[in-house]
Formats: C-alpha cells, structure tokens, sequence
C-alpha cells in the first residue's frame, strides 16, 4: 500500500508499527479505521498516547473498533482488544483537555464472530 501510495504522490511513503511512532506535533491528524483493533489490549493505552503525542494542537484523531467488555479471539482465532466506548474516553481524556464523541454501531451482518460486536468509532480533537 506504501509502495502505491508512493507512486501515486511522486514522493517516500514510509510505514511503520505505531510502538515506533516517535513524533511529537507532527500531524495535523491520524487516520487508524480498523487498524488499532488487534492491537494487544495491555499495550492500547501506550500506543494512543504515542499517537496523542504525534498530534499538533488541534489536530483530529479518528479511531474505529469493535467493542467489548474484554479481549479475545473470534471464532478465526484473529486476536480483537474489543475496548467499551468507557475504556476509550477514560484512556483519551485522562488528563488531557480535548472534544471527544463515541459512535455505536452494530456490526455488519455478515461479521465473522460468534457474537457480532459492535462496533464503535472515536473522534477526538487535541486542545490548541
């Protein structure tokens, strides 16, 4: 995808693991649709923080996940974090000033888990 992506902007597109996101105020917003799900629950907390930093004053964090009460597996065995829209607003807004809104929705009919969560994206917007 960063190969394409490359080739399309005419300039280096790199990737990396979001436990390598070093940057401090460098984006004017993050992106993570369904990235950050299968991401271990115990290290969630540290990578939004990581992401929280990289962001400018001001700048939007857009995140979506399925929600849950606790991490497991579906019946693929593909490993899920499934945090409540709870978990999310405590993890963001601890001690940080900032616009944060929760969308539920239920998960798509053909979903591949034995219970089809739901699912819940975040909006979260960094105080200047």
């Amino acid at each position: 995808m960063a190969a394409e992506a490359s080739r399309r902007l005419g300039r280096p597109v790199g990737t990396l693991l979001f436990h390598e996101l070093d940057a401090v105020e460098a984006y004017d917003g993050v992106w993570a649709n369904a990235c950050l799900l299968h991401v271990p629950r115990p290290e969630l907390a540290q990578v939004l923080a990581r992401i929280w930093r990289a962001l400018k004053p001001a700048g939007y964090f857009y995140a979506s996940y399925k929600a849950g009460s606790v991490d497991g597996r579906d019946k693929l065995n593909r490993y899920y974090n499934y945090p409540t829209p709870d978990w999310l607003r405590d993890t963001l807004c601890r001690s940080r000033t900032l616009e944060f809104t929760v969308d539920r929705k239920p998960a798509k009919s053909g979903a591949s888990t034995t219970n089809r969560p739901r699912c819940c994206s975040s909006v979260a917007r960094k105080s200047l």
